[in-house]
């Protein structure tokens, strides 16, 4: 599994470039989004949705506060899950072992 830095500009583009990976998306993949607070991982998500043929009338907001959306559209199901430092490393282990053993038998 690899991993890549993207450094964007606006909000606009942000958004746009989740827009392009929604498109591309087939289902299954499990995306990882690494951020302060305000850093643009629920635009991003936004733009992922809207990729992924995700409604207008879905909310996509930040699980910052829910802690899981998920969100149907074009793929099975897109899962925003907030990971936070609160967290310990065992727990993020294992929700991430959950939703990959769910996306898999999806």
């Amino acid at each position: 599994m690899g991993s890549w830095k993207v450094v964007s500009r606006s909000a606009r583009q942000t958004l746009n470039l989740g827009r392009k990976l929604g498109k591309l998306a087939q289902g299954g993949e499990i995306i990882g989004l690494i951020g302060e607070l305000g850093a643009g991982k629920t635009c991003f998500v936004r733009g992922v949705a809207d990729g992924a043929d995700v409604g207008k009338e879905a909310w996509v907001r930040s699980p910052t506060f829910t802690l899981i959306n998920e969100y149907q559209g074009r793929l099975p199901v897109i899962i925003s899950i907030f990971i936070g430092s609160v967290i310990e490393q065992n727990s993020k282990d294992s929700i991430c072992a959950n939703i990959y053993t769910r996306t898999a038998s999806a």
